[in-house]
């Protein structure tokens, strides 16, 4: 039997949103809610969108 090789992503354990408009409402929720300023950033390993702070 062989085991299934898992393809890991450098951004696996981050929350990653399908849209830039879905990560925008994230960042200012985080803003709204905590006074944290994140931007957001199109992941070039997966694709999806990601929060970075600023």
């Amino acid at each position: 039997m062989m085991a299934e090789l898992q393809s890991s992503k450098p951004c696996d354990d981050k929350l990653a949103f399908d849209t830039k408009e879905a990560a925008e409402g994230a960042a200012t929720y985080a803003k709204f809610k905590h006074g944290t300023k994140l931007g957001v950033y199109k992941c070039g390993h997966c694709s999806l969108w990601h929060l970075t702070s600023v």
